[in-house]
C-alpha cells in the first residue's frame, strides 16, 4: 500500500522545485530558469508516463529513453551558462556527441522495451563531472562571497548529490524491475534523493531571488 502510495506521489516531490520557481521566476537569472523549466518538464513526463501506464496499461520505459535526451541538453546548457563562453562550446559538442549516442543505443544495444542503463550511466558520469569542476573552479577561486549566499552553490550541490548516489542503480536499471525488499528500498531511497535534490534547487533560487533583491538597493 505504501508502495503504491509513493509510486503516486514521488512525481509530485518537482513542485518542491517548481512552487518556488514560479513565485521568484522574475528574478531568477538564466542559468536557474534553465533548472526551472527542467524541472516543470520533468513532471510533466513523469506525469504522461503514469497516465500511460496506469491508464492505458502501456510500456513506458521508451519515455525514461526520451526523458535522457532532454535531461542531458537542460542541464549542459544550464553547466555551459555558468561556465561561461570558453567551456560552452566544449559541453554544446559533448551534448551533441551524447544525443547521437543516445539515439544509437535505443537502435541498436537497448531498445524502448527496456531501460537505457547505458545512456543513464554515461550522462550521470559526466554530469557529476561538471559537478565537480565547478566546485574545483569555486575552490580556487577563492570569492569572497559566502558559500550560503550562492545560490549555483546549492542547485549544483543538488545535482551532484543526486548523480553520484543514482549513478550505481542507473548502472543496474534493468535489474532493478523485478519486485523485491531490497529493490523497493532502493527506490525509496531513490525517492528521497530527488526529493532532497528538488529542496536544494529551492533553495537555490530563493537565495538568487534575495541577491537579485539586494542588488536593486
Amino acid at each position: 500500500m505504501l508502495q503504491t502510495i509513493e509510486f503516486y506521489t514521488a512525481p509530485f516531490y518537482v513542485f518542491a522545485t517548481i512552487i518556488p520557481g514560479i513565485i521568484t521566476y522574475k528574478h531568477l537569472l538564466r542559468p536557474y530558469r534553465i533548472i526551472f523549466w527542467f524541472a516543470l518538464f520533468s513532471f510533466v513526463i513523469n506525469g504522461t508516463s503514469i497516465i500511460c501506464s496506469q491508464g492505458f496499461h502501456l510500456r513506458t520505459t521508451g519515455f525514461i529513453h526520451l526523458y535522457t535526451v532532454f535531461e542531458f541538453v537542460f542541464l549542459s546548457v544550464y553547466f555551459a551558462e555558468i561556465y561561461g563562453p570558453k567551456k560552452r562550446n566544449i559541453i554544446y559538442g559533448l551534448a551533441t556527441l551524447f544525443v547521437l549516442f543516445c539515439i544509437a543505443n535505443t537502435l541498436f544495444w537497448q531498445s524502448t522495451m527496456i531501460m537505457n542503463s547505458y545512456t543513464r550511466s554515461v550522462g550521470a558520469i559526466i554530469l557529476i563531472g561538471y559537478s565537480l569542476v565547478y566546485f574545483f573552479k569555486q575552490d580556487v577561486h577563492e570569492e569572497t562571497i559566502e558559500w550560503s549566499s550562492e545560490g549555483l552553490n546549492w542547485i549544483t550541490a543538488g545535482l551532484l548529490l543526486y548523480y553520484s548516489c543514482s549513478l550505481f542503480m542507473f548502472i543496474f536499471f534493468n535489474y532493478l524491475l523485478v519486485p523485491s525488499t531490497i529493490v523497493s528500498i532502493i527506490w525509496d531511497v531513490h525517492n528521497l534523493i530527488l526529493l532532497i535534490e528538488y529542496i536544494l534547487f529551492a533553495i537555490g533560487f530563493y537565495k538568487c531571488r534575495s541577491r537579485q533583491i539586494t542588488l536593486t538597493y
